[in-house]
């Protein structure tokens, strides 16, 4: 399994900025889509910011 929601939605749809990890488990769609669900927004905003650094610059963080 992945310890983060990034590196579960790297696993399945691979990064722009870095190589998608070998990763042994099968992947499933549902099962990323459960688990963002789940997420919390800081969570979702911190996969976002990581897998497209300038996309998610333009969304604005609470302060």
């Amino acid at each position: 399994m992945h310890s983060t929601l990034t590196e579960h939605a790297r696993c399945l749809y691979g990064d722009e900025y870095r190589p998608t990890p070998e990763c042994g488990p099968e992947h499933r769609e549902h099962y990323f889509v459960e688990e963002l669900t789940f997420a919390d927004a800081d969570t979702i905003l911190a996969m976002l910011h990581e897998l497209c650094p300038t996309a998610s610059a333009c969304i604005a963080r609470p302060g």
